[in-house]
């Protein structure tokens, strides 16, 4: 089958298929619409000597093709152009309208609908390549051209159609069986499809078999670009051909006349046929034109069709037939549905891909409104064509006399005629407001500058033939920025254009761009350089040059000159001072100073090469810069009206279309917003790492940054920076609330919150939560270093990472986390010494009574200081805090450095919980402590006085801790009252409830809708059509409520083994004899088995699991393992076990080798790691992203046997329940180690508690042993 999205391929040549080859080609038996020979690619041939010179042009910028030839955009009609079209060569897209309801195209419109094609296929057939008459590809083209007789009766229109479509007509003489089965099959295709719309009785008369079998291959396959790809198959036409809407519909345009009537249907506008009236209607009229349809009448694909008794075509008029011209001159064109409304497609991708990579662009002669307007006037064609960095030239080919469409146009008409619809799109496709706040710019609105985009934007240069009959005001052009070119046509008398016209118009242009023309471009000498201009005649060239005259100075390639000289020179240097004489504008002296200063530092090693390249460069610069001054020399003008010269004018007016450079900024300074410039300086840095990671460089990794600033500043500078001395005292009578709206957080270029609101009641406890990746944490580090508005009254700590270790005892770095006592107490201390050490002094004096006087007072403020702070209780409450924590007495003395990274977490939480800020910040508490911890944990933050906001994923932890849940999603912020079942249950009802309304008013709409379409035209029920139409328009604006984010985990089912598979039996295990850990331990796993194993840190949980695997040896009794057992093991530091360097398919390839890489994604993307993720290096991911590749990879190994250390730390809810699902659904057996109340209730079977050195059964639940755990801590003296 065809590819839909072919047509590139298919299309573009860089030149000419030969003859021979392609006539051979079409009659082998084996070949087929596919095989076609591509043109061979000339850089593998030898060049000719003569063409030499094009491969110089190539240095010169990219105003050419590869080559040597330029490439062109021509925006065309049908015929207007076909005369023309072997002036562009082959390297050449040609964009054509879909819009043109008249010629052969009517009739196939009203009985089948879509688009227009007579224009695309008129294109195509003229593209064939000349052949001999006998050849296969002239039989095609005779064909796929032929047109059935309009003087014929409608039977013998049919009867020659059926001899078509049932092959025995002659037409098929010459054309090989393939290519004739193939276009037979769609011509009966298109038969199938008239038979299903019989009662129509579609006309044959006029009609094109092209155009029959490009409608049929875009019936089959739903695409206008596949139908051309299949069409150019098939010719082996030689060029890309674009409709400009891609679109299955028809396409109507309409006019809107300066007098505010309006004109339907491009036939109308252009050319009306004498028996139908032109509907037209006032600007105050409905704007539709009504369609004589039964109400019940459309067809299969709900395409509105005229009546069955109208059959009839257009037929556009005579060469010499004059038309009526239009009562108005036309505003502007549009495109409106069939209900009369106006609309804007987008255009297609395709063409404005190519506005950005060819070189040149052909406005072609033909219909200003009707061809070239309607693929402008589009949405993005504006800036596509002002913006494009290709484009060296847009050129408007000037028809030789208006039509009715443009009855007493100048030629500055339709110039501005394209900048006024050009612009007008371009202000309205950025317009918030639509079509109101950006009406259709008038000739008075152009010349007050109100367009945004000059006139040159869009048309650099004019082509007109002499003695044409339209006005062209060459000194108006030249002001709008136009270059005009006037050209001699080939036949004296005609005003036509002929190819070879064209091509002269173009050769001038192309030489003019080149810079080669001197003199004021009359004169040039082209005897070396006759390679570039091959496509032009001789004759046409000795118009263009002067060839007796002496050839100008060489130009200077600057670029080898200096590698040549200083090979040594770095290649952007190179590239810059290229680029700084070829456009040279300062002065000489400037100029060479750069150059010396640049090219010195690498001329060490050849002085004399140096020397001499300055001399050339000078000498060569001073001629460029010569030849501009006499080009820009002043000369006297006759001016053509009256100025006043008494007003102040700038000196840069007019350099700018209109914009006075040298006043526009008068009066202001110059402000640059530092915040703005490192979103942007983020945002490239973010670019350069994507391109970066595509070639496998270095990522940029945003949190490695973060983590270097805090380690660069130390606690208590970043705690006083943050929280002042003054701050406690500054917060008295002042509200602790925080409320901050419409804020925005960024993390590098990725947006985090766009326009939320931050609310924090004092005294509330809010949970954040949100899927992983969604930027909670980031959230917390913006509050905490206070980017966002923070009051600076209000205290703040943020607990993210673990503290470092030193000799510092544990209590003791408790109590030195309130840096404020610390500081009071050091100072305390220091003013008591000063004291004593003047009381010893006692020299008598004044000046020591008034130091003794200065640090009295002082120390009485700071003992004030000490008191409001309850200095006093420091210890007590550090030492209680750590008991909680899991610290016993002899652990609350041990120096930091001696504690593991989780016994240091604690550590941070511990000092968080001792300072008591304002806000505390938590950021998933519950992953670095155990049960025990958890639940004192839970307990103590129920009572705390301020405010809390804590990022968890632990529903039991956000349920017992939680007033308040905050749901970050979709760059905002939601709150919901109550802990997280309370929010559950509450977002639940709400989206339900959201969802039956979303459903409700659909439904409503679409009855509202059905109403207006059946009865908007009937006079009788016009007026009910019309209060629907204003009930439909106050509705409220219709959003699709969110879908719940839901993953799904698998585990791979694994085969059954005979038991036994796993046991510890009587284990025993200490890391030294004195000092034994575990004693007696007997344990049986089976695939049945869902156990978790609980019990304080350092009781031996984890070590239970290494005996198992056996990273570990008992010092007495023994483990007994099946031969054919598979463990999977999930570490509590699962991330030493991956490689931070590789991305996860590379680490998938690497552990698990002999599979594609689209089935490691596909892996992967089953445990949530989909798209980039996949492809991004490891050491990138978030913590929850590492934990679903750590699952990923225990999946392929097909285990028996899951062992999992705190599984849940760092998954997200979403994550979490997947994993509880898939282990519930799993046939295997599973042990487990984690302090997430749900998680265990939802997966074990059995709960055993780990402590004194044994492993026993707990015949309850979790919930009852947290229970017992607070209670027993609460007995503690």
């Amino acid at each position: 089958m065809l590819h839909p999205n072919s047509s590139n391929s298919g299309n573009r040549q860089s030149h000419p298929v030969g003859q021979a080859d392609l006539d051979y080609r079409l009659q082998s038996s084996a070949s087929s619409v596919f095989d076609f020979p591509v043109a061979p690619d000339l850089r593998s041939r030898d060049v000719p000597a003569q063409n030499q010179a094009s491969l110089q042009l190539q240095q010169h910028g990219n105003d050419v093709a590869e080559d040597g030839s330029r490439s062109y955009l021509v925006i065309s009609g049908g015929t207007g152009c076909n005369s023309i079209v072997t002036a562009f060569g082959a390297n050449v897209a040609y964009v054509l309208p879909v819009s043109d309801n008249g010629g052969s195209s009517s009739e196939i419109i009203r009985v089948i609908g879509g688009p227009s094609i007579g224009d695309i296929r008129s294109r195509l057939v003229r593209l064939i390549p000349e052949a001999p008459p006998e050849s296969p590809t002239e039989a095609i083209r005779r064909l796929l051209s032929h047109r059935f007789s309009v003087n014929m009766s409608e039977s013998q229109a049919r009867d020659e159609w059926l001899d078509i479509v049932q092959g025995r007509s002659p037409l098929w003489k010459g054309i090989p069986a393939d290519r004739k089965e193939t276009i037979r099959g769609f011509l009966v295709y298109f038969e199938g499809e008239l038979l299903r719309r019989a009662q129509k009785r579609f006309s044959f008369r006029n009609g094109s078999v092209g155009n029959y079998f490009l409608t049929a291959a875009h019936l089959f396959f739903r695409s206008v670009p596949s139908a051309i790809f299949l069409f150019s198959s098939i010719t082996g036409s030689q060029a890309q051909i674009l409709p400009v809407l891609v679109t299955n519909h028809t396409v109507t345009i309409a006019a809107e006349l300066e007098d505010d009537t309006r004109i339907i249907g491009q036939c109308e506008i252009s050319h009306p046929v004498a028996q139908q009236s032109t509907p037209q209607f006032a600007s105050g009229a409905a704007q539709a034109f009504t369609l004589d349809i039964d109400e019940d009448e459309e067809d299969e694909n709900n395409e509105l069709n005229s009546p069955v008794e109208q059959n009839i075509f257009f037929a556009k008029g005579g060469e010499n037939e004059a038309e009526a011209p239009l009562e108005s001159p036309i505003r502007r064109v549009f495109y409106m549905n069939p209900y009369g409304q106006e609309i804007f497609p987008p255009p297609n991708p395709e063409f404005l891909s190519e506005l950005a990579s060819r070189n040149t662009l052909v406005y072609s002669v033909g219909s200003l409104w009707t061809s070239i307007i309607p693929c402008l006037a589009l949405k993005g064609v504006a800036s596509a064509i002002a913006r494009s960095p290709s484009l060296r030239a847009k050129v408007l080919l000037l028809n030789g006399c208006n039509d009715r469409e443009t009855g007493g146009y100048t030629a500055v008409d339709y110039v501005q005629a394209i900048t006024r619809t050009l612009n007008w799109h371009d202000r309205r496709g950025r317009s918030q407001k639509g079509v109101k706040s950006a009406p259709f710019p008038t000739l008075d609105s152009l010349r007050q500058g109100s367009i945004e985009y000059p006139t040159s934007a869009f048309v650099t240069h004019l082509v007109y033939l002499k003695g044409t009959a339209i006005e062209v005001d060459q000194l108006a052009l030249t002001s709008l920025g136009v270059n005009c070119l006037a050209i001699e046509p080939t036949v004296q008398g005609r005003l036509l254009y002929d190819a070879e016209v064209v091509k002269l118009a173009l050769g001038k242009m192309r030489i003019e761009l080149a810079g080669w023309l001197g003199d004021g471009g009359s004169r040039f000498h082209v005897t070396e350089w006759l390679g570039l201009f091959t496509d032009i005649s001789a004759t046409h060239l000795a118009l263009i040059f002067d060839l007796s005259a002496p050839p100008p100075p060489a130009l200077m390639d600057v670029a080898s000159e200096i590698r040549s000289a200083v090979p040594e020179t770095d290649d952007i240097i190179v590239k810059y001072l290229n680029g700084l004489y070829e456009d040279a504008d300062e002065e000489h002296e400037s100029i060479m100073s750069v150059t010396r200063g640049l090219l010195e530092s690498f001329a060490d090693s050849d002085k004399e090469a140096y020397q001499e390249l300055l001399n050339r460069l000078s000498e060569y610069l001073e001629k460029q810069l010569e030849g501009k001054r006499v080009s820009f020399e002043p000369s006297l003008t006759k001016l053509d009206r009256v100025m006043e010269m008494n007003k102040t004018t700038s000196n840069t007016i007019g350099l700018a279309g209109g914009v006075d450079l040298s006043s526009v900024n008068k009066g202001k300074e110059t402000r640059v917003d530092l915040k703005k410039l490192e979103k942007q300086e983020a945002k490239l840095k973010a670019k350069i790492d994507k391109r970066a990671k595509r070639v496998g460089g270095p990522l940029y990794e945003g949190s490695k940054l973060m983590e270097a600033q805090k380690k660069q500043q130390a606690y208590e500078d970043l705690f006083l920076k943050v929280n002042p001395l003054d701050a406690r005292a500054s917060a008295k009578g002042k509200s602790k609330d925080i409320h901050l709206v419409n804020i925005d957080v960024n993390f590098g270029s990725h947006r985090i919150l766009t326009g939320a609101s931050l609310t924090l009641a004092y005294g509330r406890r809010y949970g954040l939560i949100g899927r992983n990746g969604v930027g909670k944490s980031t959230l917390l580090r913006h509050i905490a270093l206070r980017e966002l508005a923070i009051p600076p009254h209000i205290t703040i700590l943020f607990v993210e990472q673990e503290i470092v270790g030193d000799d510092t005892p544990a209590i003791e770095s408790v109590l030195q986390a309130d840096v404020w006592r610390d500081r009071l107490l050091t100072e305390e201390r220091e003013l008591n010494e000063q004291l004593n050490k003047l009381e010893t002094e006692n020299d008598g004096s004044k000046m020591s009574e008034e130091a003794k006087e200065i640090a009295s007072t002082r120390l009485m403020e700071v003992h004030q200081k000490l008191t409001e702070i309850d200095a006093e209780t420091g210890p007590a409450r550090a030492a209680a805090l750590l008991a909680g924590l899991g610290f016993n007495e002899a652990d609350q003395q041990r120096p930091t450095r001696t504690f593991s990274g989780g016994w240091r977490m604690r550590l941070a939480l511990a000092r968080a919980l001792f300072v008591k800020p304002d806000l505390l910040m938590l950021d998933e508490p519950s992953n670095h402590i155990d049960l025990n911890a958890l639940a004192w944990l839970e307990d103590y933050l129920q009572t705390w006085p301020s405010t809390i906001l804590v990022v968890s994923h632990d529903r039991a932890f956000l349920d017992a801790v939680a007033t308040d849940i905050v749901l970050q999603r979709s760059e905002r912020l939601e709150y919901f009252k109550g802990n997280f079942s309370q929010f559950y249950a509450t977002k639940t009802e709400r989206d339900k409830n959201m969802r039956k309304e979303y459903e409700a008013q659909k439904i409503y709409r679409e009855h509202l809708q059905a109403f207006i379409d059946r009865w908007r035209y009937n006079a009788a029920r016009a007026a009910q059509a019309q209060s629907k139409i204003k009930i439909l328009e106050k509705l409220p604006e219709l959003e699709v409520p969110e879908s719940e984010d839901t993953e799904k985990f698998k585990f791979p089912d694994t085969e059954k083994i005979s038991p036994p598979l796993l046991q510890l039996n009587d284990a025993k295990f200490g890391y030294t004899p004195d000092k034994i850990i575990l004693n007696d331990i007997n344990i049986d796993v089976g695939l049945d088995s869902r156990i978790a194993i609980v019990g304080p840190n350092g009781s031996g949980k984890s070590t239970v699991i290494k005996l198992l695997i056996g990273e570990l040896k008992p010092m007495a009794g023994h483990v007994s393992r099946n031969g054919r057992l598979r463990i999977g093991y999930f570490a509590q530091h699962h991330v030493d076990g991956l490689d931070p360097t590789v991305s996860p398919v590379r680490f998938l390839q690497s552990k698990f080798p002999g599979k594609t890489e689209q089935e490691y994604r596909g892996h992967l993307g089953a445990f949530g790691i989909s798209g980039l993720t996949g492809l991004q290096t490891i050491g990138t991911l978030s913590g929850g992203q590492k934990s679903r590749v750590a699952f990923a990879v225990l999946s392929m190994e097909n285990p028996h046997i899951l062992l999992l250390d705190e599984p849940t730390n760092h998954l997200d809810m979403e994550g979490l329940d997947a994993l509880m699902h898939a282990l519930s659904a799993w046939n295997g057996g599973v042990i487990l180690i984690s302090h997430d109340e749900r998680f265990i209730t939802n997966v074990s079977k059995e709960l055993w508690v780990c402590g004194d050195g044994k492993v026993s059964k707990y015949y309850g639940d979790v919930t009852s042993y947290k229970k017992l755990i607070v209670s027993n801590l609460k007995l503690r003296p």
